[in-house]
């Protein structure tokens, strides 16, 4: 029987180059940046950044508080006090203030049947829902939800007038009915963060 002449040495370990290593570690970091590219990316796109935007109507009565996605706008409405919104998610938001001084025998529920009406004239084959009582910062607020089609679109609306003090305030929101339950919430937000200035 025959021995070895020496005794086998351990099996040597395999090093990985070092440009392999730093391959990996280069990859995995940009894996993380991506990741947090894609998260930001998607809360953006549901308009939920981070930081909300105060925006105020252009004759100084009124304010509602947006995600940080949106912007005030011009081009929605000639006669509206404030325009906002997130046209890349279909988000959008008016505020049309009128005065009670000019007013006769109105109140919150006759001027609501007034503007639901204007709204549903504008709209084809309108579905109008039951009206939801709010109090939005303290005012009391009569809203409907109105779907209809409108320049070959299905759009969805949210009509809320709210009691003011010296004013009746028209808040109209609104997004295309295949976006009606993603933007719904934050629609309804900015929707209930109305409030009036210097009232």
């Amino acid at each position: 029987m025959t021995f070895p002449s020496s005794t086998p040495a351990p099996p040597t370990r395999r090093r990985f180059p070092g440009w392999l290593i730093a391959v990996i570690a280069a990859g995995s970091v940009f894996a993380l940046i991506l990741c947090a590219i894609v998260v930001i990316g998607v809360l953006t796109l549901l308009g939920q950044k981070v930081t909300p935007t105060m925006i105020t109507s252009d004759d100084n009565t009124s304010q509602v508080t947006v995600p940080g996605t949106w912007q005030k706008l011009s081009n929605l409405n000639d006669v509206a006090d404030l325009q906002a919104g997130y046209p890349r998610q279909e988000q959008y938001l008016i505020v049309i203030t009128e005065s009670k001084a000019d007013m006769v025998d109105m109140d919150l529920e006759a001027y609501t049947r007034i503007i639901l009406q204007k709204l549903t004239k504008n709209v084809q084959s309108p579905e109008v829902s039951a009206p939801r009582n709010l109090i939005i910062n303290g005012r009391s607020a009569i809203q409907y939800e109105v779907r209809g089609i409108v320049k070959n679109l299905k759009v969805a609306y949210w009509l809320t007038s709210v009691d003011g003090a010296k004013h009746f305030h028209q808040v109209l929101a609104w997004t295309l009915v295949s976006k009606v339950e993603e933007n719904r919430p934050i629609l309804q937000g900015v929707v209930e963060s109305f409030h009036e200035v210097g009232q």
